[in-house]
């Protein structure tokens, strides 16, 4: 479709041809740009490999992303699931621990994280990990457990916070470039 010569690499006139016939909306200058950025060997050609690593490149990042955003959900969840409780994580687990000696067994803790959050089980060796928790344990030291994993919620939450302020920041820096407030981007938006 691209490679309209056949030799094997996009000339920038058949990359231009190429994602015109894509009808995908792109302005030549945004299309010479995406060359750019493909044709890493900087050469006006962009070669099967340097196509091929960049959608590669691509879709990790993607992918990591994605993961990303299932872990920040998932540790969402657990937060809220402790602070709705009412008790520190601390307290709620040591209600498993029957002989106080600030350990558990591994199993009961799996059990309290299932009450927790449902369909937890693929996420257990992410939670045991950021815990401090060897997968060959069967007793969990509670103190070092409850404060590994507190400080990893609490520092999604701080960071999810500071992403929500800046992104908010950022609206409110457009708007007033533009001369309106919110109250007036919140009338355009309500157009029934």
């Amino acid at each position: 479709m691209f490679d309209r010569n056949g030799d094997g690499k996009i000339s920038r006139s058949e990359f231009r041809a190429g994602m015109e016939s894509l009808d995908i909306g792109l302005q030549n200058d945004e299309i010479d740009d995406l060359m750019r950025m493909i044709n890493t060997k900087k050469d006006g050609n962009i070669s099967y490999d340097e196509f091929i690593a960049q959608m590669d490149a691509n879709i990790r990042h993607r992918r990591d992303i994605l993961r990303e955003n299932v872990e920040d959900a998932l540790f969402k969840r657990i937060h809220e699931s402790i602070v709705y409780q009412g008790e520190t994580l601390y307290d709620s687990l040591k209600l498993y621990d029957l002989d106080n000696s600030d350990t558990i067994l591994k199993e009961d803790l799996v059990r309290y994280l299932k009450k927790l959050v449902s369909n937890i089980q693929p996420h257990l060796p992410l939670i045991f990990s950021v815990g401090g928790i060897k997968e060959e344990a069967e007793r969990i030291d509670l103190p070092v457990f409850a404060h590994k994993l507190m400080a990893e919620l609490d520092a999604r939450e701080k960071r999810t916070s500071s992403m929500k302020l800046k992104f908010l920041q950022r609206i409110h820096s457009l708007l007033k470039s533009k001369g309106l407030s919110l109250f007036d981007m919140f009338v355009k938006m309500d157009v029934n």
